[in-house]
């Protein structure tokens, strides 16, 4: 399976790396909330489906170890998906998925 480097590509944005309250959200695309360092098999579940579904997205790296702020513009757990058409968020993998 080779990549297809020709398709848009998600915007990826680390939460410790960006500042507060700078997010501009896709007005046609989800935005996936998910693990910054990859360890949380639940963040990984609805981003390998978002994959395999082909669907467009970006995503937001939100480090859940503890040790550093959260940014004040994510509320919960990940994963969780702000959707484009009312800015409402959505949780728990399975109903994501």
């Amino acid at each position: 399976l080779e990549p297809n480097y020709s398709e848009p590509q998600p915007t990826s944005i680390d939460s410790a790396l960006q500042p507060n309250d700078s997010i501009n959200y896709s007005p046609t695309k989800p935005t996936l909330f998910r693990e910054r360092h990859g360890w949380c098999p639940y963040s990984e579940r609805v981003w390998i489906a978002l994959e395999a579904k082909n669907i467009p997205y970006d995503t937001i790296r939100i480090d859940n170890t503890g040790h550093g702020p959260r940014p004040s513009y994510f509320q919960g757990q990940t994963p969780q998906i702000r959707w484009p058409d009312d800015g409402s968020t959505q949780g728990e993998s399975m109903d994501l998925v």
